[in-house]
């Protein structure tokens, strides 16, 4: 057998043990390592009601939350840390990727706006990081929990699109007046946020 009969039959062989994709799998996001809960596993925990620090992939997110906020499960693989808030709001810290004008546009389509989208560079953050405040009706409840439409709902968001766990949203929605009165302190939260 010569050398090119032999390479011709080490590739036949080697097509025949290769196996066609999986057509389930096309769409299905791949997941980083160095994403927080990129493997899954056990809800992030808790360090502490007014120092909340969440393990997860090997890094912890440590970030200041407001007193009233309470802990809660994360509920999904992309869910890096939830809080419950009072009045029925959330605030969630997401490991998603994606054009930040396109994750802000898709924010802003879940209300019925009153005080139109803003956005501000947050100074002296420890990671690069934009923020993003609108008001209105929020019509898409199913986020935290379902229900009829919340007139009078704040949304107050950050993109943090580098960090040592790759990219981060944080995502704050409640009745506006509360929310307002706790605007600094949300985002002196977000901009003293790390990845340890």
């Amino acid at each position: 057998m010569n050398y090119t009969t032999a390479t011709l039959v080490s590739m036949c062989l080697l097509a025949a043990c290769m196996q066609a994709p999986d057509p389930s799998m096309a769409g299905t996001p791949q997941h980083s390592a160095a994403m927080p809960h990129a493997q899954g596993g056990p809800p992030p925990s808790s360090g502490g009601p007014s120092g909340e620090s969440k393990s997860s992939g090997g890094r912890e997110l440590a970030m200041a939350v407001p007193s009233n906020w309470s802990e809660a499960d994360g509920g999904n693989a992309f869910t890096v840390a939830r809080w419950t808030i009072e009045g029925g709001g959330q605030c969630t810290v997401t490991a998603v990727g994606g054009d930040i004008a396109a994750n802000f546009q898709r924010w802003e389509q879940q209300f019925i706006i009153e005080e139109a989208l803003a956005t501000e560079d947050v100074a002296d953050s420890h990671y690069a990081a934009t923020m993003a405040t609108l008001s209105g009706t929020l019509t898409s409840t199913q986020q935290i929990g379902g229900g009829a439409p919340l007139e009078g709902w704040m949304l107050i968001g950050f993109a943090i699109p580098e960090t040592p766990a790759g990219p981060l949203y944080v995502k704050v929605l409640g009745p506006k007046e509360m929310l307002r009165a706790q605007l600094e302190e949300i985002k002196s939260a977000v901009a003293k946020l790390e990845i340890l």
